[in-house]
């Protein structure tokens, strides 16, 4: 290891704090962006989910299938329907099938947990999901 030499230097103070300045504000910018990223991709991942669920009773539904032990027939005032539960998160939501005319009632306006973030989702027929952040 070589001594410095009388003429170097190493960095001034004020170098060293004017470094330490820039990174603090690109930490400032960086870091609400993250949160905001990763709410929106949150609510992202809950519409996905709650739209796969949609297309697979769809799906079922045209395939002629019966519920599984997981779901339930309900017959009201004459009308049959489907209950098909989809988890999302740590929670289930329920999709109601009318076996009558095949139309799809689920939920409007509810808050899900994805990933430690609160989504608001809302749900119309003919299988439109869309998903939010919820403040």
């Amino acid at each position: 290891m070589q001594m410095p030499r009388k003429g170097e230097k190493g960095f001034t103070l004020i170098e060293l704090l004017i470094v330490v300045a820039i990174i603090g504000i690109l930490a400032a910018i960086a870091i609400p962006q993250f949160g905001k990223y990763k709410a929106r991709s949150a609510a992202s991942a809950a519409t996905a989910t709650l739209k796969t669920c949609a297309t697979q009773l769809s799906a079922a539904y045209a395939a002629g299938d019966t519920p599984d032990e997981h779901d339930s027939l309900t017959v009201t005032g004459g009308n049959t329907t489907w209950t098909w539960e989809c988890p999302i998160g740590n929670e289930t939501q329920d999709f109601v099938l009318s076996l009558a005319n095949g139309t799809i009632n689920a939920f409007t306006n509810e808050v899900y947990v994805v990933s430690a973030v609160n989504v608001r989702c809302s749900f119309s027929s003919p299988g439109i999901v869309e998903c939010e952040p919820a403040n």
